[in-house]
């Protein structure tokens, strides 16, 4: 499931004094948790470094990255730490507290970087350039991913499987999260669709070309074979010939 998360800055004027400051909160009621597989935790700035804060049950978990530079031709688009540095999150955190902090206040960079910026973000949602300082200072949210399982058990698929209100339909299975009560359904290999609807994983068809390489004198020709699968089976569904084009 995708929200829109805030972002947090931390900004200064020309003379090094603060001049905005926010560290967005964000806490989730069961069967929610931020996706650690999905998202990804950013910072962005010459003089910057952001701090993530998050509980998993009474757990607490923190982590964080630094990124420096001196002039923006100096960039590194690679999220190298060079104007922009990343890293994972832990899984099934339930909340979260983004803040940043800055080493000189920004006073030898603020002509075109006054401010940090620091974020979870959706993979491939979010590309860094030296244009990034510009336009995340327009930008107060940005996509996020959240898991949600059902129940609130530390390992329910043996015990949810027998009883009646059990989720998964035919062709699914349960599946227990690592580090995160609950489960989920997915569908059996060779199936896809929604596994808590009756009947919602169907079997998926797939069409596959195979060529051949026919020996000297043979002629020009190759094999087409359609193949699709049924109740997760391979099967061949017929041939063809046709002439092969150069």
């Amino acid at each position: 499931m995708q929200i829109m998360s805030y972002t947090a800055r931390d900004c200064y004027d020309q003379k090094g004094e603060g001049t905005y400051q926010n560290s967005p909160e964000l806490t989730l009621i069961p069967p929610y948790t931020i996706s650690a597989a999905k998202n990804t935790f950013i910072a962005v700035g010459c003089d910057t470094y952001a701090i993530f804060t998050g509980y998993q049950g009474e757990q607490r978990y923190i982590t964080g990255c630094m990124s420096l530079c001196n002039s923006l031709g100096s960039v590194d688009e690679s999220f190298s730490g060079v104007g922009c540095c990343q890293t994972s999150i832990p899984s099934g955190m339930k909340n979260r507290t983004v803040t940043l902090s800055s080493y000189y206040n920004h006073s030898d960079i603020w002509s075109f970087n006054p401010c940090s910026y620091a974020f979870i973000v959706q993979e491939g949602h979010f590309s860094f350039s030296n244009t990034s300082f510009q336009e995340l200072s327009v930008t107060e949210q940005v996509p996020m991913v959240l898991d949600w399982a059902i129940g609130n058990e530390p390992d329910p698929c043996d015990a949810a499987e027998r009883r009646q209100d059990f989720a998964c339909n035919n062709n699914s299975k349960c599946v227990n999260h690592d580090n995160r009560n609950g489960y989920v359904c997915k569908c059996f290999p060779g199936y896809e669709g929604n596994p808590y609807l009756p009947n919602g994983c169907k079997p998926v068809m797939y069409k596959y070309d195979e060529w051949c390489t026919c020996p000297r004198g043979a002629g020009n020709k190759f094999r087409k074979i359609k193949i699709v699968v049924y109740d997760g089976h391979w099967t061949r569904e017929g041939t063809r010939n046709a002439k092969l084009v150069f």
